[in-house]
Order: structure tokens, then C-alpha cells, then sequence
């Protein structure tokens, strides 16, 4: 969470977006409480990533409020956990696990075939491949805040990729090196997540996350990053299913290597080159 306007803790005025079921009075005073306060802030407690603008009556406009603090499910320490981060006495550092798509159409899955209902109670999952952030990727959808975005009071710098090694049989375990440097006058931590696009014949969608990490660092301070990708790990990341031979199988060709802060916000890329045995 940062404001937008000035990249320091908020301050003055916090309201609530709550859910759906508001009263016409209670949007109205929250409507003009954001016109008239001179320091405003987005709460929200949210239980799925829809809560700007699918209001109707929408009862807040981003343009209208310069910081947003989604808090999920706090639990009883929610209060004092929201107040730390609000007033700077804590970095917010977390990350969306999800993506917060502009408008319910954006969804991969918004189309009513999808969700016919009925009493059978049958969803087709059409979308295939492109689920989440993917297929946000691979439809050329701009999110409203993508897979693995957020803010804090400070900003990072990414540099020096190194993929180890360059080119790979598939079967051994990749090292993905870069450094992080903290940019700002604040101390922070930052997730910084790796992605890997598999080769075009695949027909996977552009990337997937292969692994994160997350680092603290003191104002100015610079740390190197390690993350492995293993092959065999059970999320097979460098892996595409076989429909034909019922198995996961890699293939042979270039994979692109992105890391960054969230799945669109990517600093840095680099080839990694797959040759599989005959």
C-alpha cells in the first residue's frame, strides 16, 4: 500500500469498501467523504478481487482516493495490524495472489456458457490453459492490478540476471542469480518472483511462475538473490502434459526467464536453452 501522490505513509482519513449490500445512504456519505476529506484511504476487506468498480452504483473511483489497502482477513489482531501499516510504523510488503481484473468482462472465465447453472450445477472450464494471471497473458488483457502486484513506502532495483547454466538438458536444476537494491529512504522487503515462458510449440500461455523469494533491505542496501527451478519438482516447471502419451514431457528449445515484482511488472529476461537427448 502507498499513496500515490507522495509515496509516504498515509495518513488522516481511512473509509471502508465493504461489500455489496450498502444502502444508498451509506454509499452517498462515503461518496462525499471522498470528495471533501483532504487525506483519504481505501480499506478494504475483501474476499475475492473485485472490489473497485463492480459496485453499481460504484461507491468509490480509484482516481478519487491516492492509496489502497487490501487486508483481507486480518483476524483479531487486524486493528492494530492496519494502524502499524497506515500510520509507517510497518513496510506493507505483501503481494496479490490473484489478479484484479477492470471490469467482470475481463475475466477469462466472465462468459455465461461457462456458468449455465441449472440443476445439474456443471461449470465449463473452457479456458484450458489460461487460468489466472495466464490467461490475462495470453488474451492480451490489461488487469486492473495483476498477479503479484504491490506497493510499500520504499522501491526496488533489479539487475545483474544470471541463469546458471545458459543451456540445459532439462533434467538438472537451473540457478536463477540477480541482485535487488533498495532505492528508496525507507527499509522494505520485496518478493521478487521469476517466471518462465516455455518454447512457442508448446502452446502454453506466455509465463508461469517458477519460483520467489523475499529479501529485506536498508535503505541503499543490495543483496544478490538465489532461486532454484528444479525440473523435478512436482509443479514441473519446465513441463507441458502430453495429451497423446498421458505424461509430462520437455521439450527442447529456447524458454524465456522473467523476473521482476508482479507477473507485468518485469525487470529483467534472459534465454535458456533446453536441448532433450534423442
Amino acid at each position: 500500500m502507498e499513496n500515490r501522490n507522495t509515496g509516504s505513509p498515509a495518513s488522516a482519513h481511512v473509509w471502508p469498501w465493504l461489500n455489496t449490500s450498502l444502502t444508498s445512504d451509506v454509499r452517498a456519505t462515503l461518496l462525499l467523504a471522498q470528495s471533501t476529506l483532504e487525506e483519504k484511504v481505501a480499506l478494504v476487506h475483501g474476499e475475492f478481487p473485485a472490489p473497485y468498480g463492480f459496485y453499481s452504483p460504484p461507491i468509490a473511483r480509484l482516481d478519487q482516493v491516492p492509496a489502497v489497502l487490501e487486508s483481507w482477513y486480518g483476524g483479531q489482531e487486524q486493528g492494530n495490524a492496519l494502524a502499524a501499516g497506515l500510520f509507517g510504523d510497518v513496510n506493507p510488503s505483501g503481494k496479490l495472489p490473484v489478479t484484479f481484473p477492470r471490469s467482470e468482462r475481463d475475466t477469462p472465465v466472465s462468459s455465461p456458457e461457462q456458468n449455465a447453472g441449472g440443476g445439474d450445477f456443471v461449470t465449463s472450464y473452457s479456458e484450458g490453459l489460461a487460468v489466472g494471471y495466464r490467461g490475462y497473458d495470453q488474451f492480451g488483457i490489461e488487469p486492473l492490478f495483476p498477479f503479484g502486484y504491490g506497493l510499500s513506502y520504499t522501491s526496488f532495483m533489479y539487475s545483474k540476471l544470471q541463469v546458471e547454466p545458459a543451456t540445459s538438458d532439462g533434467a538438472k536444476a537451473l540457478r536463477v542469480s540477480f541482485a535487488i537494491t533498495n532505492t528508496g529512504s525507507r527499509a522494505g522487503a520485496e518478493v521478487a518472483q521469476v517466471y518462465l515462458g516455455l518454447p512457442v510449440g508448446t502452446g502454453e500461455p506466455p509465463k508461469r511462475l517458477v519460483g520467489w523469494t523475499k529479501v529485506e533491505l536498508e535503505p541503499g542496501e543490495n543483496k544478490e538473490i538465489n532461486v532454484t527451478v528444479d525440473p523435478n519438482a512436482a509443479s514441473h516447471p519446465l513441463s507441458c502434459w502430453n495429451v497423446k502419451t498421458n505424461a509430462w514431457e520437455i521439450a527442447s528449445g529456447d524458454y524465456q526467464l522473467f523476473v521482476g515484482a508482479s507477473s507485468r511488472d518485469i525487470s529483467l529476461t534472459a534465454i535458456l536453452r533446453v536441448h532433450q537427448a534423442e
